[in-house]
């Protein structure tokens, strides 16, 4: 990376002490406020109130970070496009916003990035419709314990290996590990059974940050940029077949249903731990090939390969999902 590097490290693991610390506070707070989500039918295992605010600790402990290491971190301040996304998450958590003002709220908070980037008419469209995706793909995955929490950390830490050798991407590959170890410190409380939750809040800031950085990493280096656009295989897999599978039920694309591979799986007999495990074990295995492909190797050979592998994985795991019933009952 740079001579920087002792402060750097420094910094990834104080993320994670943080985080810690505080989301055992946010814990204590959510539930002396009421700030929980109480049992559904959905998550049959939770008998009790659990309480929101994954998302808080996780967005505080990058914006404290931020902060305290801005005289070592060159790029573009991410702050400002961060607090936006809290704010709508939190909202939305606390209110349960309808998909449209979901959508509408999702839309305003990325209104600070967009005029940052002051892109052309061209790229606006593909940026917008980008975000939106990511953000909404990491936010249908938080439906089980751990899950959004488990995936998000394998493919932070990918997003920062990958960026970590390329002194141009230096900002991105400090950015990408704090986002890793600031999840990694809620992701023992959120593990099953969780004592708190992500919330929107977690969940449109994962995704968020995820799209914030790949863009970013677009605008210097396209090739890197597609590497690591296929880091968010699960995320996105999980919007595809959600959407294909409701308009084939006669569903709207946004219309909750108990169609999620997580929730389809734990209909077939698998426990909610053991999902988690298949689940990370896959995002590994497909991370450490999108990092090998992306560090050796000729780039634009090695990143058809990616997509071809990627993409057959994505057919491979439509055909078998599909054919797995759903059961359960989303109000």
């Amino acid at each position: 990376m740079s001579s920087n590097l002792l402060y750097f490290l420094f910094f990834i693991f104080f993320s994670l002490i943080v985080s810690s610390l505080l989301t055992g506070l946010t814990i204590t707070i959510s539930t002396k406020t009421g700030f929980v989500n109480h049992p559904n039918p959905v998550v049959k295992s939770h008998k009790a109130p659990v309480p929101y605010g994954g998302g808080i600790a996780i967005g505080l402990t990058i914006i404290l970070i931020m902060l305290l290491s801005d005289s070592i971190v060159s790029g573009p301040k991410f702050i400002i496009y961060i607090v936006p996304v809290i704010l709508i998450g939190m909202i939305d958590d606390i209110l349960t916003l309808s998909p449209f003002k979901k959508l509408i709220a999702e839309i305003l908070s990325l209104v600070p990035f967009y005029v940052y980037l002051n892109p052309s008419l061209y790229y606006l469209i593909i940026f917008f419709l980008f975000l939106l995706s990511v953000q909404n793909a990491w936010n249908l995955i938080d439906i089980m314990d751990g899950l959004t929490a488990g995936v998000s950390v394998i493919t932070f830490l990918a997003f920062g290996i990958i960026t970590l050798f390329d002194k141009r991407l230096e900002f991105y590959s400090f950015l990408s590990f704090i986002t890793a170890f600031s999840t990694l410190g809620i992701r023992k409380w959120n593990k099953y059974p969780a004592k708190i939750f992500l919330g929107d809040t977690g969940s449109l800031l994962l995704g968020s940050m995820f799209g914030f950085m790949v863009i970013g990493v677009f605008l210097i280096s396209q090739v890197k940029a597609g590497f690591l656009l296929l880091l968010s295989g699960i995320p996105m897999f999980e919007l595809c077949f959600l959407v294909i599978i409701r308009i084939k039920k006669g569903l709207p694309f946004y219309k909750k249903s108990p169609d999620h591979f997580a929730l389809r799986m734990l209909d077939s007999g698998f426990s909610i731990p053991k999902i988690n495990r298949q689940v990370i074990l896959v995002s590994v295995i497909h991370s450490v090939i999108v990092i090998v492909l992306s560090l050796f190797g000729v780039p634009y050979i090695n990143l058809a390969a990616g997509y071809a592998i990627t993409i057959t994985g994505v057919v491979l795991a439509f055909q078998y999902f599909k054919n797995i019933p759903s059961k359960l009952i989303v109000p």
